[in-house]
């Protein structure tokens, strides 16, 4: 008989809480979304949930639900290509989770972890994208549609509403629109939007004249500490390929690269050959398997990739 692991019996703990959740009748969409993280979290999750609906279902309680719960945490990712793992299946998981429809809906919080992707479909018809280590917040008013972004990267498609503004805050900073696509990024230092389709309007809440209108190709860093805000051009494809699980770099030094890399995996990576750090580099890369594109770049650029499996990797120049 295979022993069950104490990893897995917290599991299936975890998954009969979960089950005990969805029948109940006061279950909210943050539920349902929490539900969708935990269940793309690890492997062992989803088999977990797959062992409780037998379970349950042998037992004749599954019965009354106030939402379909799926006969098999598999019937959750039937729709993902091969080779998406459980990063992919948070995307397939949410984009089945849509808020209840009512004038003011409660906050939902959402986050992703290192290397997780998460995309939802609002009650308004608006879709947001979450990427690596993101925590937000979405509030859904009868006069305004607000995200607060806490940390992290979100892609919005935004459907028309012109009697409800939506917002994207980040800290003292906001970017407003009626319907459009934009990316923004919110950190520490302050928050970076980046226009896809139409126009949207930035302003912070201190400062005269903060206020500025964006459109297709147009880019602004907010720096919080100088309270500035420089607006430049880009390629909205190329500056938000994330979306597709892509990193597109041309021409960059391999510290920006690895800069970016470390934000899709937990191991510390570190050059500890400055002349590594400054090898051009062009090229798209996967954020679904960071390690891979690691040892990628470690065999194209003739690298040495050393450290403990967990961290910190130490990258330089391959001695001859």
């Amino acid at each position: 008989m295979t022993r069950t692991t104490p990893e897995q019996h917290r599991a299936l703990d975890q998954a009969a809480a979960w089950i005990a959740r969805l029948r109940a009748n006061d279950v909210s969409a943050g539920d349902r979304a929490q539900f969708a993280c935990w269940l793309s979290q690890d492997a062992g999750n989803a088999a977990a949930f797959d062992r409780m609906l037998e379970l349950w279902s042998d037992l004749g309680v599954l019965r009354a639900l106030p939402f379909e719960i799926p006969r098999t945490a598999r019937a959750w990712r039937w729709q993902l290509p091969l080779g998406f793992g459980a990063a992919a299946a948070a995307a397939a998981v949410a984009a089945l989770l849509v808020l209840p429809r009512g004038a003011e809906t409660p906050a939902l919080e959402l986050r992703t972890p290192v290397g997780g992707f998460q995309q939802l479909r609002l009650e308004d018809g608006s879709e947001i994208t979450l990427n690596t280590d993101t925590a937000l917040s979405v509030a859904l008013r009868e006069e305004s549609r607000t995200v607060t972004m806490a940390h992290g990267e979100v892609f919005f498609s935004v459907a028309p509403d012109a009697t409800r503004p939506f917002s994207a805050v980040c800290g003292e900073a906001s970017v407003t629109v009626l319907g459009t696509a934009f990316g923004a990024s919110c950190d520490s230092g302050g928050m970076s939007v980046v226009v896809a389709h139409g126009r949207v309007r930035f302003a912070t809440r201190v400062g005269a004249g903060a206020s500025r209108e964006l459109g297709v190709g147009d880019a602004v860093r907010y720096d919080r500490q100088d309270n500035l805000a420089e607006i430049s051009r880009v390629d909205p494809g190329k500056a938000l390929a994330w979306q597709q699980r892509r990193l597109v770099f041309e021409d960059v030094p391999l510290a920006e690269v690895i800069g970016e890399l470390q934000r899709y995996m937990e191991p510390a990576l570190r050059i500890a050959d400055p002349a590594a750090g400054t090898i051009r580099v062009s090229g798209v890369f996967s954020t679904a398997e960071p390690r891979l594109t690691l040892a990628a770049l470690e065999k194209s650029l003739d690298l040495a990739v050393t450290g403990p499996e967990q961290g910190p990797l130490l990258i330089a120049r391959r001695a001859d």
